[in-house]
């Protein structure tokens, strides 16, 4: 009853997972408002987040919750992404803290411009494969030829049809 009436909310997930937007709700939730109030300011804090983005990434590639491959990768991607870059925080802090000495600004410089880097670098991961399943999708559609409109007879499965096409090719 609740799946049907709100189906909207959960168009992107598979059949078998239509509560799998709780879990991505309480992870939202945890990151947004929950570590802003425990251990404030200390590295704990970062590394519990760290912690709760790699469970969240183990839980995406354990279940791989989403209707296509692509927004499986992309959700896996985006969350592993988010925990090394909180990783590289932690780091980050850990460096400045062992480095900030008379004598040690060009290690810390340099050990801070590697960092930037980095985390430029991993990033771009989860926006490079996003424009590569545009690109996918939109050479798909241009070979196919595709503008079909899908008539809504059955609405569930229309919808689910929907969302098929309208994330990328698998």
């Amino acid at each position: 009853m609740v799946q049907h009436h709100y189906n909207f909310q959960f168009i992107a997930d598979e059949d078998s997972f239509w509560y799998f937007e709780i879990f991505v709700l309480i992870f939202k939730l945890t990151l947004t408002g929950l570590f802003c109030i425990i251990a404030r300011d200390s590295p704990f804090q970062t590394v519990l987040a760290f912690f709760v983005c790699a469970l969240y990434a183990m839980l995406l590639l354990r279940h791989t919750p989403y209707l296509v491959e692509s927004a499986d990768l992309l959700a896996l991607t985006t969350s592993f992404v988010l925990a090394l870059t909180l990783l590289a925080g932690y780091v980050l802090t850990a460096t400045k803290a062992f480095l900030n000495h008379p004598g040690q600004e060009k290690e810390l410089e340099a050990s801070t411009a590697a960092m930037d880097t980095f985390l430029i670098v991993i990033n771009s991961f989860p926006f490079a494969i996003f424009l590569w399943n545009c690109v996918k999708r939109a050479v798909h559609k241009a070979k196919s030829g595709e503008t079909k409109i899908i008539p809504v007879q059955n609405q569930e499965l229309s919808i689910q049809q929907r969302a098929q096409e309208s994330w990328m090719i698998q």
